[in-house]
């Protein structure tokens, strides 16, 4: 093998590892769909035909070789790769980005090998520890890469819909594209390619481009925020509200108890002098009449917590109202590990997600079980909906609808629970399941 088959050689193999560290830090961020006994022998397969491709072939074209080589490595990274389609998009565009940073570092630390690759003049001895700082620095950048990534999505707690993501991705994409053109016409192609003054322009960009990026990605999870926490903040009113018209309720019944004690020993009394007359019939008459007068039974006779139970009765008139019936079970004590506030968040977003689902469906019900046993609290739904049903108005206008669901997520998380919802011919079955934090938990 002549020497200059070792230099092409050496170039292709710094291409091929370096493909193959790109597709290692995607496989960091979603599961690959085959075992890694097959997985990376095809990458290796897969990145040897790319290396060939644009080395013979495509390589007096630079811009077809860019093209087709970049739509190949996509095609095949979200193929071989699990995962939201939209978050692999802005994956593969992150490592898009490490290329960049990585062709900046290394033109900064070797302009004549970074000009010298770039006019495909491999036969140098010099760019062998080129090669390798350039590997070490596409290393770093995907480590970074691949930290960030994983610190965003811890952070957003899927707070931000798929359609805010794919409107977040099309920006960066379209910057990619822009500056890769104007970076290769603007460094490589003019007679001087390279010097610190074209260096610093192009560093200012980027970082630019960056950090509108970033600011742009805050506004949508802080959007998404904002969003949550006025839907909260609407249920909160509504249990304050709810809440107030519950104790005017109370301090009524308390008066006619009041009152009804004034009566008590005359009705004792009348049925005393029946029982003692032998006016056993008369005597259960009287008691029945007195029984529809003035016992005065709950709907929600095992709910003893007061919150609830008013937050349920205002409810279940709200929803009599546009024709829907609300079946209750509860079984709560006055007090339990989830705060009231946590509550009325899950029981009405249950609800408005319920409501919704069976609007304009005759003979609409929503079934509604709650209780509390062995340190679990298990919520359940049961409502009609139509499969078939055209897209519905958002409930807040700057909101995307979701947002209760995502509401629902975040409760389960906060208490170590699960939120699970089922469609099943016609009927939607919701289960929320939260769970008492132990002192060693």
């Amino acid at each position: 093998m002549s020497t200059a088959s070792l230099y092409v050689f050496a170039y292709l193999l710094m291409n091929l590892t370096q493909q193959t560290m790109w597709y290692c830090a995607f496989s960091r961020l979603f599961p690959a769909k085959l075992p890694p006994r097959f997985y990376y022998p095809l990458v290796l397969a897969l990145n040897a035909v790319a290396c060939f491709l644009t080395y013979a072939p495509l390589s007096g074209n630079t811009a077809l070789r860019l093209v087709i080589s970049n739509t190949y490595f996509v095609f095949f990274m979200l193929l071989l790769h699990r995962g939201n389609l939209l978050r692999k998009l802005l994956a593969v565009l992150g490592i898009f980005l490490t290329m960049v940073l990585t062709e900046l570092t290394t033109l900064l630390l070797a302009p004549m090998a970074s000009a010298q690759i770039q006019n495909r003049d491999f036969c140098h001895l010099e760019l062998i520890p080129f090669y390798i700082l350039f590997l070490l620095a596409q290393a770093l950048y995907l480590v970074i890469m691949v930290y960030a990534f994983r610190l965003l999505d811890k952070k957003g707690e899927n707070r931000v819909s798929d359609r805010s993501r794919f409107y977040y991705v099309l920006l960066p994409i379209n910057q990619f594209v822009l500056l890769s053109i104007w970076y290769y016409y603007y460094i490589f192609t003019s007679v001087d390619p390279f010097t610190p003054k074209k260096f610093l322009i192009v560093l200012v960009v980027l970082i630019f481009s960056i950090l509108t990026d970033i600011l742009l990605f805050r506004l949508i999870s802080r959007t998404a925020e904002n969003a949550e926490l006025h839907a909260r903040n609407e249920l909160m009113e509504e249990q304050i509200a709810v809440k107030a018209k519950y104790y005017q309720l109370m301090a009524q019944s308390y008066s006619n108890m009041r009152q009804m004690r004034h009566d008590i020993a005359n009705h004792i009394c009348t049925i005393h002098a029946m029982l003692q007359s032998g006016e056993k019939e008369a005597a259960q008459k009287y008691v029945a009449e007195l029984e529809k007068t003035t016992a005065v039974r709950s709907l929600l006779s095992d709910c003893q917590n007061t919150a609830v139970d008013a937050f349920l009765r205002e409810r279940m008139e709200n929803l009599s109202a546009q024709g829907i019936t609300l079946s209750l079970d509860i079984h709560l004590p006055p007090y339990c590990f989830v705060s009231d506030v946590d509550l009325i968040t899950a029981l009405g977003n249950l609800l408005d997600n319920a409501a919704d689902a069976c609007q304009q469906i005759p003979h609409s019900y929503i079934a509604l079980k709650a209780s509390l046993s062995d340190g679990f609290l298990h919520i359940e739904t049961e409502n009609p909906y139509r499969p078939d049903s055209s897209k519905k108005e958002r409930r807040i206008s700057y909101m995307e609808r979701g947002t209760g669901i995502r509401i629902l997520k975040s409760l389960a998380g906060k208490y170590n629970g699960s939120f699970v919802s089922r469609e099943n011919d016609g009927i939607y079955n919701t289960t929320l399941i939260l769970k008492e934090s132990l002192p060693h938990d």
